[in-house]
């Protein structure tokens, strides 16, 4: 396992891949800055990341890597939750779902925090649907424009999609 032995063996996920659960037929949709998918953890011979589907929200093309005029740090959060989940480089690093399939999606601009990145992820949250997602994950928050008491799980603009997301079948 590697580099991610000791946050697998945190979590028990090392017995659950002993026990045969990688994340066969399970896809996890990605809201996040973007994703390098260089890296050799992303593209074992043996077992390349299986990417369904991809979409950059902030081009709006079908892109989630690097791009021209993408600030320099644009994709470094967004590439460690695929490698985080999905990566295999046997005896380097081995992600928690690494035989899951995924949907990328590019909604956060690292630049500046804008409201119009809630509309992203929103359209991001419809695009893992769209696609078959079965999860989505995201460590994105947006808090800037809102008030405290607007944080009430029914006001804000990602907090109303995750409910929606949720009451139709995907794992937020």
């Amino acid at each position: 396992y590697g580099l991610s032995e000791e946050q697998l063996t945190q979590i028990n996920l090392i017995a659950l891949h002993d026990a045969g659960y990688r994340g066969a037929g399970v896809v996890i949709g990605i809201l996040d800055t973007g994703f390098n998918l260089i890296h050799e953890a992303f593209n074992h011979p043996e077992h390349p990341l299986d990417v369904i589907a991809q979409w950059d929200f902030i081009n709006d093309d079908g892109f989630t890597g690097i791009e021209d005029g993408d600030p320099e740090s644009q994709h470094r959060h967004g590439t460690w939750i695929p490698g985080t989940n999905g990566a295999y480089a046997p005896n380097e690093l081995l992600g928690g779902a690494y035989d899951a399939s995924f949907i990328l999606c590019k909604t956060e601009d690292v630049s500046d925090e804008t409201p119009i990145e809630e509309d992203y992820y929103v359209a991001g949250l419809e695009f893992i649907e769209n696609n078959g997602g079965d999860v989505a994950t995201s460590s994105l928050g947006y808090i800037a424009w809102y008030e405290q008491s607007d944080l009430d799980g029914a006001t804000a603009v990602t907090t109303v999609a995750v409910n929606i997301a949720t009451a139709n079948g995907l794992h937020c």
